[in-house]
């Protein structure tokens, strides 16, 4: 619902063939979004559990991967081709050092 409502709605299209490609493409974007959220919360959880916080670890385990607040759906992306996958751990540093 929420990449639905990206740009109040502007993103349809004029005939059905432009829907059906839109929401295909809003679709891509939703499993993108489930696997990035995954691979964070697995690598927390892995780092939780191998240091021993219990506390954190059960926090971890009860987010959504579907979750998308921490994605912010109206900004500017470039996707030029760097090569480069996204660290995991770097993304997630801030967190377990804290």
């Amino acid at each position: 619902r929420a990449i639905a409502s990206v740009n109040g709605d502007q993103f349809r299209g004029k005939n059905e063939s432009e829907i059906a490609i839109w929401n295909e493409c809003a679709r891509l974007l939703a499993n993108a979004l489930i696997y990035f959220n995954s691979a964070i919360l697995s690598h927390l959880l892995g780092h939780f559990e191998a240091t021993g916080d219990e506390e954190k670890a059960a926090i971890t385990r009860a987010v959504s991967p579907v979750a998308w607040q921490n994605i912010n759906l109206s900004g500017t992306y470039n996707f030029t081709n760097t090569g480069k996958l996204p660290d995991i751990s770097e993304i997630t540093k801030p967190i377990v050092d804290d």
